[in-house]
């Protein structure tokens, strides 16, 4: 509270919030929390070693855990790695925008939906 407080009255944090991206994170990111495990998982499993074998830092067998990469470039490794993250970053914001337009908006406006139509009076209400 003290946080939202102080940055509501702080005139440069509260225009870096109020940025159009910020609010397009903060707009998607319940939908990048469900879709980056499956992105990472699924396709993060190929591109990674994948990369490590294209720059020579170890055999396809070494991720899975049937070697070591002690002997491998760290260099190497970090531009995999990056170059993995410049694939994988861009998939996953856009996986959550569309998550986010086609699954999660639907589904909210559903329930609003739903509990407008079904709810159910307080008895305190009425008298």
């Amino acid at each position: 509270m003290i946080t939202i407080y102080a940055i509501s009255r702080l005139a440069w944090a509260r225009r870096f919030f109020e940025l159009e991206i910020n609010q397009y994170l903060g707009k998607i990111s319940f939908s990048l929390y469900l879709v980056h495990g499956p992105i990472l998982y699924c396709i993060g499993g190929v591109v990674i070693p994948g990369l490590w074998v294209l720059f020579g830092v170890g055999k396809w067998e070494y991720y899975y855990g049937n070697g070591t990469f002690a002997e491998a470039n760290p260099f190497l490794k970090e531009v995999a790695a990056f170059i993995a993250l410049a694939v994988l970053l861009p998939l996953c914001l856009y996986a959550a925008d569309v998550f986010q337009r086609y699954v999660d908006e639907p589904s909210v406006t559903f329930s609003k939906w739903l509990a407008e139509r079904y709810q159910i009076e307080d008895d305190s209400a009425r008298a």
